[in-house]
Parts: structure tokens; C-alpha cells; sequence
């Protein structure tokens, strides 16, 4: 079978890396948030407790153009990422925690392709177990557009709740990510389409 379908082998191997991967990363955000709450000290917590801002106006004070004369100079209408000394490392937490259960989500994924590939290499295609594997990826697609956005949302909120800085503006926005949304919609499509197949393979072995 493996010599007849030798792109099942293939990617049923690529699948075992990225589930051990996943799982590796998912042990290394374990360490990280150890670490944090035992001594910060250890990481550089500046490189991922920034986030995101929209600034009306920044004033840089006077400025010398070698022209001898001082002027005033300013940002407007930009966008960057706002770095706070000793903020509250929750927010570092809750980020953690945010790219954990989008990873979480995509070893979930993993877990059901692997389903479907260990069954498709044994020369079983249409089947009704295959088809509702599809179906729980197409609501887990659907979830993945969802969950991490609202996790992401509430702890923009969290932020925007405790700061307030002058032209500076920090905004929680929730933003739909459509394209995995239409993605679901077509997996959930295929995941009907192959049922259907499966049910009618069952008809025809039956009135053979």
C-alpha cells in the first residue's frame, strides 16, 4: 500500500513532526511562564510585553539641525509598539496563554488529520469515521478564527482600562479573520460531501 499511495507515507511522517513540534513548543511556553514568575530577571521581557498603539502626536522635545537654531519637533498619525518598564507581567502571562491555546487548537487539528491519514493508508478512503473527522476540523477551523481574536480582544481591553497616556491611543479591537472563516464553511462542504460518499459506497455494498 505504502508503494502505491507513497505521498500517504510522506505526509503521515510531516504530520508526526509537526504534532511533536507543537508539543515541544508547547513545553517551551511552559518554561518561559516558569520563569517569568520565578525571576523575570532571566528573560528579556521587553521584546514581548510591547503592544501594539496608535499616537495622535508625540512631542521629541527641541531638536538641533546644525542650522544653529532649536526646533520643535513631533511624531503624528504613526503606529507602534508601546514599551512600559515594570508593567505588570500578567499581560506577558496572558499572552502566553493566548499563543498556547492557539497552539493547543492546531495539535487538536493534527491529532484529527492523523485520524484520517492513519486510515487512508490502510486503502480505506470512503468511510463515514473519515467524514466526521473532517466535520470536528471544520468546527475547530471555525473555533481557531474565534477564540485566540476574543482572547486577544480581552487582554487589549485589560490594557486599555489600566493606561491612559496623552495622544496616545490604545484600542481593543476584535478583528474576524474571514478567510479562516470561509475556510471552515468549505472544509465543513467537504466533510458533508465525503459522508455522502461514504453513505452511498454503504448502498451499493449492500445491493451487491
Amino acid at each position: 500500500m505504502q508503494q502505491k499511495y507513497p505521498f500517504m507515507l510522506a505526509i503521515d511522517i510531516i504530520l508526526k513532526v509537526v504534532w511533536y513540534v507543537q508539543w515541544l513548543f508547547i513545553f517551551a511556553l511552559l518554561v518561559i511562564s516558569l520563569v517569568i514568575i520565578i525571576d523575570p530577571s532571566w528573560i528579556n521581557i521587553e521584546k514581548i510585553s510591547g503592544f501594539s498603539v496608535e499616537f495622535s502626536r508625540i512631542y521629541l522635545g527641541d531638536i538641533n539641525l546644525n542650522d544653529g537654531v532649536n526646533h520643535t519637533a513631533f511624531l503624528s498619525n504613526g503606529v507602534g509598539r508601546l514599551h512600559i518598564s515594570d508593567f505588570k507581567q500578567n499581560i506577558v502571562i496572558y499572552r502566553i496563554l493566548s499563543v498556547a491555546i492557539d497552539t493547543f487548537i492546531y495539535i487538536y487539528i493534527i491529532f484529527l488529520l492523523r485520524k484520517i491519514f492513519s486510515s487512508l493508508k490502510t486503502g480505506v478512503f470512503f468511510n463515514r469515521s473519515n467524514g466526521e473527522y473532517i466535520k470536528k476540523i471544520a468546527y475547530t477551523v471555525l473555533v481557531l478564527a474565534f477564540i485566540p481574536e476574543l482572547v486577544s480582544y480581552l487582554i487589549e481591553s485589560h490594557i486599555t482600562d489600566n493606561i491612559e497616556l496623552a495622544n496616545i491611543v490604545i484600542r481593543a479591537k476584535f478583528n474576524l479573520d474571514f478567510r479562516t472563516i470561509f475556510l471552515g464553511f468549505l472544509i465543513f462542504a467537504m466533510a458533508k460531501a465525503f459522508i455522502r460518499g461514504a453513505e452511498i459506497k454503504e448502498e451499493h455494498e449492500l445491493t451487491v
